[in-house]
């Protein structure tokens, strides 16, 4: 059977042409008799206005916020990787490592307090500290590099 024969796709052609005019009067239509025929349909247009204008400022401020999020991520990744060798370890690694620093150099060992020397009573933030101090006086390395000091 011929495509072009068959009624049913005569409709659908028909409904397609119907269709195309529609949006076409939609298009070619003015401002004025748009409001004109909404008002006549009974929508209040202010209202409407504010909802819309509501749906655009949502869509924006979601926009924004994966925009923030995506420059976020790319700021923590590139501040992680160089970031200095103590703050890239956990608190237990960076303990670990204030202690064989301190172990392998007595004479700085010997200048701190009793409890920096022990390790007690420090927080986490007092051992980045500690680590990055010994970083910036060449006692430990900056990076993963282990052979270095």
């Amino acid at each position: 059977m011929d495509v072009v024969s068959d009624p049913q796709n005569k409709a659908q052609e028909a409904l397609d042409r119907v269709a195309e005019k529609l949006v076409e009067d939609v298009l070619n239509a003015t401002d004025a008799e748009i409001l004109a025929e909404a008002k006549e349909d009974g929508r209040d247009i202010a209202r409407e206005a504010a909802s819309n204008r509501a749906i655009f400022a949502r869509a924006l401020a979601a926009q924004g916020r994966r925009r923030m999020a995506t420059a976020r991520a790319a700021i923590d990744a590139r501040s992680a990787a160089s970031a200095p060798l103590p703050r890239r370890l956990s608190p237990e690694q960076a303990r670990q490592l204030l202690a064989r620093a301190l172990r392998d150099a007595p004479e700085t060992s010997a200048k701190l307090t009793m409890a920096a020397r022990k390790g007690q009573d420090l927080s986490d933030a007092d051992v980045y500290g500690m680590l990055d101090d010994l970083v910036d006086l060449g006692l430990l390395p900056s990076s993963d590099d282990k052979g270095s000091k």
